[in-house]
């Protein structure tokens, strides 16, 4: 299908995967984290997005995504390792 992974990141517990086609998260449950939810959200079903931090030094920032059908958005916290900025930029690119 000729998808390639553009960026990946690691959350606290999380990982997002930004392909050329679409965004994979994995949502790690339970205490140890060995269970697993795959969500695979098309670009075209992401209605908005939205970045929320203290300022530009920020180290903890907040990544809001919105898809079509869904009220809520949905809501990933981004620690010091992980730059919130990077995974904002590849939405804007495929998304916009």
């Amino acid at each position: 299908t000729n998808e390639k992974m553009v960026k990946a990141f690691k959350l606290v517990r999380d990982v997002f995967v930004f392909t050329n086609k679409r965004l994979i998260m994995v949502d790690k449950q339970g205490l140890t984290g060995r269970k697993a939810e795959y969500m695979t959200i098309p670009y075209k079903s992401i209605e908005k997005f939205s970045k929320e931090s203290a300022g530009l030094l920020d180290l903890d920032a907040e990544l809001k995504i919105w898809i079509k059908g869904e009220d809520e958005p949905l809501v990933k916290e981004f620690g010091k390792d992980s730059n919130v900025n990077e995974a904002y930029q590849v939405l804007s690119e495929y998304v916009l």
